[in-house]
C-alpha cells in the first residue's frame, strides 16, 4: 500500500482511539449477508450511453422509512446528486440514471415513480402523482458541485442511501412537502417547507408533531438492486448488454434518528453519522467512520474470468472504496496525519510542498494474482497502463480489464489496468494485507482485522450477444491471523 495512502490515517487514528477499549451492549456496524439493512451502497452506475435501474425497498408493513439517497462521482466520491425519500410501508421508489457520450452534459437522474413523495420535489409542484419520468441533472463544478468535477464525470460513480428515521402511521406522509416538514420537524432539516408562517412544520393539513404517531430511529429493513443496461446493445440486436448488482447492506448503521441534516453538499446524514451514544466505542465522528470502514474490511478479493477466443467472452473487475474520501475528511487533522493525505477542490491528493496545490494521487498497493483452470500463475504478469511491478488504485471506483488487448465492456472513463492474462479461463486473487498497516482495531471482537474496506464486482459474459452477469467478488477476512 501507497504509505500515503487512506488506510494509514485510518489505522493510526483508530489505534489511537480504539485500543484498550471494551465494547458496550450495542451491536456493531456489519455488512449484512441476508441482504437488508438500514443503508445501502449501490457500488457501481453508469450512464456514459448506458442506462442505470435503480430501486429501492422498504420491507416493514408497520413503518415507513425516510432516507437520504446521495451521487458521487467515482473518482474522488464528490457528491454529485442528493435528496430524501418518505418511503411508506412496503413502499419501492425507483429511478433511471441515464447520459451521453458528449463529455460536456451531465448525467441525468429519472423519477421511475408516481407515488412515493422525495424532497426536494423535482417538478416542484408538490404532487408525486406528477414525477414520473421527472428528472434533474448531476452536479459538476459550474452546477454547485466541488471544482474538480467536470460534466463527464457525473456519468460514473455509485450511490448510497442512509436511512434518517422510521414512522408510523407511513400514509402520513403524502406529499414531498409532508416529506420535508417530517425530515424537518424530527430531524432539524433547515430546509423544510413553512407555508404557514406560523408552525415551521406544518402546511395545514400535515402537521408531524400530531400526524406521526411514531417516530424512531430507522429500521434495518431496507433492500436495493440495480441493472446497468446498454442500449446500443439492445437496439442493434448485438449482445443482451443488462448487467446486475444487489445494493450492498449495512445493518445497525444508523442507530439514533442523525441531527442537523442539510441538503448543502455533504450535508448530513453522512456514515459519520453512525453513531450509537449510548457505546462509547462509537461516540464521536472518527469512530463512527471507523465502525464503518470495519464492517467492509476485507482481505482477500476474488474474481473469476472468462475471455476464450472460440467464445469472445469478456471479464472486467470493479473495485469501490465508498468510505476513503470520508476517512481522510475525517482524520487529516488529526494529530500525526496532518501532513499526509488532503482534499483540494474536491481532489483526494497529496500536497507534497505545501503549497496548496495537489502534487500525486493517493494510491493503494493492491498485489493482484492471476490463475488459469490448472493451478498455474505466471512469474511475471504484465499491467497496463503503467509497467508498475504492484498495480495501483488511485480512484474510489477502479475499472480493470482483464485480458490482453480487450476493450472495457462498459464505457468508462476510471480504467485503473489492464490485467494481461496469458490465460483464457480462470481466477483472480486481489490481495489487501500486503502491507503491515494494512490492518485495523475492532474492539468489538478484541482483535485485529486485516484488510481494507472495499467492494467489489465482477461482470461478464461468455459470448458475445449473450446474457452478462455482474456479481458480487468473493472475499477472505483474516483477523488476528486467523481466516474468519
Amino acid at each position: 500500500m501507497n504509505k500515503k495512502g487512506f488506510l494509514v490515517l485510518m489505522v493510526f487514528a483508530l489505534l489511537f482511539l480504539l485500543v484498550g477499549l471494551q465494547p458496550a451492549s450495542a451491536v456493531p456496524v456489519v455488512q449484512n449477508d441476508n441482504g437488508v439493512g438500514d443503508a445501502l451502497i449501490y457500488q457501481y452506475y453508469n450512464a456514459r450511453g448506458e442506462l442505470t435501474f435503480l430501486r429501492v425497498v422498504n420491507t416493514s408493513s408497520d413503518y415507513g422509512i425516510a432516507v437520504k439517497i446521495r451521487f458521487r462521482e467515482g473518482d474522488d466520491s464528490n457528491e454529485v446528486l442528493d435528496f430524501f425519500i418518505c418511503l411508506s410501508e412496503n413502499d419501492q421508489w425507483s429511478a433511471w440514471v441515464a447520459g451521453d457520450t458528449d463529455p460536456n452534459n451531465p448525467a441525468l437522474l429519472y423519477w421511475y415513480d408516481d407515488d412515493t413523495p422525495t424532497y426536494p420535489d423535482p417538478n416542484g409542484n408538490n404532487d408525486p402523482a406528477d414525477n414520473f419520468l421527472a428528472s434533474v441533472a448531476l452536479k459538476y463544478s459550474d452546477t454547485g458541485a466541488a471544482a474538480a468535477v467536470s460534466a463527464d464525470d457525473t456519468k460514473e460513480g455509485y450511490a448510497e442511501i442512509l436511512g434518517v428515521f422510521s414512522f408510523a402511521p407511513g400514509e402520513a406522509i403524502k406529499t414531498p412537502n409532508a416529506c420535508g416538514e417530517a425530515l424537518g420537524y424530527w430531524a432539524s432539516l433547515s430546509q423544510a417547507p413553512n407555508e404557514t408562517g406560523g408552525n415551521a412544520y406544518y402546511s395545514g393539513d400535515f402537521d408531524p408533531a400530531t400526524d406521526l404517531t411514531s417516530v424512531i430511529a430507522p429500521y434495518e429493513s431496507l433492500f436495493g438492486a440495480a441493472v446497468i443496461f446498454d442500449p446500443v446493445a439492445f437496439a442493434t440486436y448485438t449482445a443482451y448488454g443488462a448487467y446486475s448488482y444487489n445494493a450492498v447492506p449495512l445493518w445497525a448503521c444508523l442507530e439514533t434518528i442523525p441531527q442537523g441534516l442539510t441538503l448543502a453538499t455533504e450535508g448530513k446524514p453522512r456514515w459519520n453519522d453512525c453513531i450509537d451514544p449510548a457505546d462509547p466505542n462509537r461516540d464521536t465522528n472518527v469512530e463512527a467512520i471507523a465502525a464503518v470502514n470495519l464492517a467492509l474490511t476485507k482481505s482477500e478479493l476474488f474474481a473469476l474470468y472468462d475471455i476464450e477466443d472460440d467464445l469472445a467472452g469478456a471479464s472486467d473487475i470493479i473495485n469501490i472504496f465508498p468510505t476513503r474520501r470520508e476517512s481522510i475528511e475525517l482524520l487529516i487533522n488529526a494529530g500525526p496525519f496532518a501532513d499526509a493525505a488532503t482534499i483540494i477542490g474536491g481532489q483526494v491528493c497529496i500536497d507534497t510542498d505545501d503549497d496548496g496545490d495537489c502534487d500525486k494521487d493517493v494510491c493503494e498497493d493492491i498485489p493482484t494474482t492471476i490463475y488459469d483452470d490448472e493451478e498455474n500463475s505466471p512469474t511475471t504478469t504484465g499491467f497496463s497502463p503503467g509497467e508498475t511491478p504492484v498495480p495501483q488504485k488511485c480512484q474510489d471506483v477502479n475499472y480493470v480489464v482483464v485480458g490482453l488487448g480487450n476493450s472495457p465492456i462498459l464505457n468508462t472513463s476510471l480504467l485503473s489496468y489492464t490485467l494481461e492474462s496469458p490465460y483464457e479461463i480462470g481466477w483472480v486473487r486481489e490481495t489487501l494485507t500486503s502491507e503491515a498497516d494494512n490492518m485495523t482495531w475492532d474492539p468489538w471482537v478484541g482483535a485485529y482485522k486485516l484488510g481494507l474496506p472495499v467492494l467489489g464486482l465482477e461482470l461478464g459474459y461468455f459470448v458475445d450477444g449473450d446474457p452478462g452477469w455482474m456479481l458480487p467478488l468473493r472475499h477472505t477476512l483474516y483477523i488476528s491471523g486467523g481466516l474468519q
